[in-house]
């Protein structure tokens, strides 16, 4: 190894360096050629190259085989050399990967992925293969706050166009006899097939509590009519 100073732009330039020797020894016709290889640059500008010597960013890393990064932490005593926490982080043909392993040994953990972000610029997480149609792939249950859904969806105020036609209430009952479930809304074998799209399912959702609406209103209008005929 050895340090080269100031040369080019480089403050500091570390090498490995391996000398010409004879792959068959005495035989100078098999002779193999020195090789220089960089291993860490510190640019005057202060970028940091790890396997380059012309680093474009403040820590430029660069190697043909992943994992690029390791974080491992063995937090027992030098008594105990286990258990190990191990996180890669690789750059695999454009796909980023953050992966995870534990051992209760002293082996090193295998590691697998956790999160992944694709060159298409879609994320998986519990999955490394998010599906072509999604953005985003989550293989578990998620939580959150709030969600806000931005769709380029009609709403269900069609529902109360007098021009709507509403299902008779016999209709409905009929058409809930034979399928076992609302118009338009998808059967539970659809569900468990397909999935639900929450954003269609809510609309849907809407579209029957406004025909409902509609009922109940009806409803009363019978029954303040009945209620006139007994006057």
């Amino acid at each position: 190894f050895y340090i080269n100073p100031w040369q080019t732009d480089a403050a500091f330039n570390f090498n490995s360096y391996t000398p010409p020797y004879e792959a068959t020894p005495g035989d100078p016709s098999t002779t193999v050629n020195a090789v220089t290889t960089n291993l860490f640059t510190i640019l005057k500008n202060g970028n940091v190259g790890i396997g380059t010597n012309d680093p474009k960013t403040i820590l430029h890393i660069k190697n043909e085989n992943p994992p690029i990064i390791r974080l491992h932490q063995n937090p027992m005593s030098k008594e105990i050399e286990y258990p190990q926490y191990v996180w890669d982080i690789e750059n695999n043909r454009g796909n980023l990967s953050f992966k995870y392993g534990f051992s209760l040994t002293t082996d090193l953990p295998v590691t697998n992925t956790q999160i992944i972000f694709t060159e298409d610029g879609k994320v998986g997480i519990g999955t490394t293969n998010p599906p072509s149609d999604y953005k985003l792939a989550v293989n578990g249950k998620i939580i959150c706050e709030k969600i806000k859904v931005i769709a380029d969806v009609p709403g269900a105020d069609y529902v109360f166009d007098k021009n709507y036609k509403l299902l008779h209430l016999s209709e409905l009952k009929n058409y809930i006899d034979t399928c076992k479930h609302l118009p338009d809304i998808p059967s539970a074998e659809e569900m468990n097939k397909n999935g639900l799209d929450l954003t269609e399912m809510n609309i849907l959702l809407l579209k029957k509590v406004e025909e409902l609406t509609l009922y109940v209103i009806d409803l009363q209008k019978q029954i303040e009519e009945l209620k006139d005929e007994r006057k």
